[in-house]
Parts: C-alpha cells; sequence; structure tokens
C-alpha cells in the first residue's frame, strides 16, 4: 500500500501494516452462559422451588404470644374442612359450623406457639403446637379444635383462618399484567 497525493492509502505499502484477524476466543456455549440462563431453565427452577411459607401471627388479647402456621393448603383440604363444619352432612351455610371449619386449618396447620418471639417447647425441645398434649392439658380440653378456640376465641379463630386461607391463594386477587407493558 502507498499514500498517494490525496492522502489516500494504495495496495502495497509495505510501511502500512495489515492488521491481523481477530479469532474469537468463546464459543457459541460461552456466548450463551454469559448471557444467563433461558427462560425455559428458569421456568425449570421456579418449578423446583417450594412455595410454602411460614406465617406468624399475633394472637389478639394475649400480649406477647404468637402463633405459627405453614400456607400450605391444599384444595382437597380446603373441600374436607368445609364438608367437616357442615352438621349432618347439609350443604346448607345456615347449618355451618364456621368456627369448626376456621379451626381445623389452624390445627393442621400450626407449626409453633411464641412468646415474646421464643419458640414454647416441651421437655423433649419439641414445639409446642396446638396440638401438643400438654396444649390440651393447660386448656383442659380434649381436642385441639375446642383448645384453639379457648386460646383464640371463636372470632379470632375465624379471622385468623380467612387470612390464613388467603396466604395459601384462596380468595386472594389474581394480579392482571398488561402484556403491552410487561
Amino acid at each position: 500500500m502507498a499514500i498517494n497525493t490525496y492522502g489516500a492509502v494504495e495496495e502495497n505499502d509495505p510501511r502500512v501494516a495489515t492488521p491481523a484477524p481477530v479469532h474469537s476466543t468463546y464459543s457459541e456455549e460461552d456466548t450463551a452462559a454469559q448471557a444467563g440462563p433461558s427462560l425455559l431453565e428458569e421456568l425449570g427452577r421456579e418449578a423446583q422451588r417450594d412455595i410454602t411459607r411460614t406465617i406468624r401471627y399475633e394472637v389478639k388479647d394475649r400480649e406477647g404470644w404468637e402463633v405459627e402456621f405453614t400456607n400450605n393448603i391444599s384444595t382437597d383440604d380446603y373441600k374436607r374442612y368445609q364438608n367437616a363444619g357442615t352438621k349432618n352432612g347439609k350443604k346448607d351455610a345456615s347449618q355451618a359450623d364456621l368456627a369448626k371449619i376456621a379451626g381445623m386449618p389452624l390445627v393442621e396447620r400450626n407449626t409453633g406457639i411464641y412468646r415474646r418471639g421464643q419458640l414454647v417447647t416441651d421437655q423433649k425441645g419439641d414445639p409446642i403446637t396446638f396440638r401438643s398434649e400438654e396444649f390440651l392439658e393447660m386448656f383442659r380440653v380434649f381436642t385441639a379444635l375446642d383448645a384453639v378456640r379457648k386460646f383464640l376465641g371463636d372470632g379470632y379463630t375465624i379471622s385468623l383462618a380467612n387470612d390464613l386461607y388467603k396466604q395459601a391463594g384462596f380468595n386472594e386477587d389474581a394480579a392482571i399484567v398488561d402484556p403491552k407493558n410487561a
């Protein structure tokens, strides 16, 4: 290459070096790895994730006391609670025992009772729950449902159950997404 009178480079001038070709040191796999997981891989990871959570509530009218539950309630559980709360198998809502319908998930999903943030345990170190013999004995009742109702009161039993159902996804407002803004 040579430079002509107009300042342009002409071919075959030994003073001008030709740049060496650039070869990529990254393969297509490396490029994909740098870009992150694919949407399908992300969905696969999400499928493995457990969506069960624990929720802790303060106990109304019992200062410093808290109760904790798992939100893992299936539709079969939900149906079973509803059926158990009806008298003589009738489906009439006016015949339903609301405290029983509400108390059952609280009894079954209770993971612990807390005093000022500390888990209450038995002599062996196991968490005290609504199903624990010690809990039933303290409230002088024979069933966990009766103990829950005595500990929380019927109104608060229903309120907690309603929120626990919501935390499990029942009666939850679904979020609508506008695909144009997604």
